[in-house]
């Protein structure tokens, strides 16, 4: 993850405008990240929760990604894998979405592993 990534997702956030994303459910297709940027797409949803991907799967796809001007965000499959926000913020990824996370205080508790 670079400066230019993480400057780019606050514009998407902040600017006052429709943001376009899409789910990945399976593929690893090398060229995905560059014909979702070609279509407008400023997302890449990455869902470990609800598919079969695993760790190489996504360390795989974010690296494609970075060739790219999409922005990736990772799915989790639970908050209790406390090692796996980390590694997914190493591979690259700009943001990790842990399900199941309804207030400030498990927020907190599920990037603590990434800050710690």
């Amino acid at each position: 993850m670079t400066t230019t990534t993480i400057v780019r997702l606050r514009q998407i956030l902040c600017a006052d405008t429709t943001v376009f994303s899409s789910a990945v459910l399976e593929s690893t297709d090398p060229a995905l990240p560059a014909v979702a940027a070609d279509i407008g797409v400023d997302f890449l949803w990455f869902n470990m929760e609800n598919t079969s991907f695993g760790l190489r799967d996504i360390r795989e796809s974010i690296r494609m990604r970075n060739h790219g001007s999409v922005v990736s965000v990772v799915r989790i499959p639970h908050v209790g894998a406390t090692q796996l926000p980390g590694k997914i913020i190493d591979f690259g990824a700009v943001s990790v979405a842990a399900p199941g996370v309804c207030s400030v205080r498990e927020a907190h508790a599920s990037v603590t592993p990434v800050s710690t």
